[in-house]
């Protein structure tokens, strides 16, 4: 699947926060991160559970020191509580973040 010119498109009700790619509504948060191809996103845990997901590219998932798999464009991934996690792009990538808003008031 060719994704070149491919837009991430965020739903009206969603509400962008202080110029941040961070998006509430309906009791969601949704934080954009992007990573470019061969970038580390950090090792981090939450004390809740939440979903990552990939929106655009090809992202390698480790919790601790394990690799979980290669997820592509489209790959909805379930993050445990106090899961030590982090992706890898292995492409230019775009991955959500879904947090329940009242649990991650930390990120707003």
């Amino acid at each position: 699947m060719n994704l070149e010119g491919l837009e991430t498109v965020i739903p009206e009700k969603f509400v962008r926060i202080d110029q941040r790619d961070l998006y509430v509504g309906d009791g969601i948060v949704a934080k954009l991160i992007r990573l470019h191809k061969g970038e580390l996103g950090g090792q981090h845990s939450h004390p809740y559970v939440h979903l990552t997901i990939v929106a655009v590219g090809k992202v390698r998932l480790w919790k601790g020191n394990k690799t979980v798999g290669i997820y592509g464009a489209g790959s909805l991934l379930r993050i445990e509580a106090n899961s030590i996690h982090s992706f890898l792009a292995l492409e230019d990538s775009d991955l959500y973040c879904v947090h329940n808003e009242e649990l991650a008031s930390a990120i707003l």
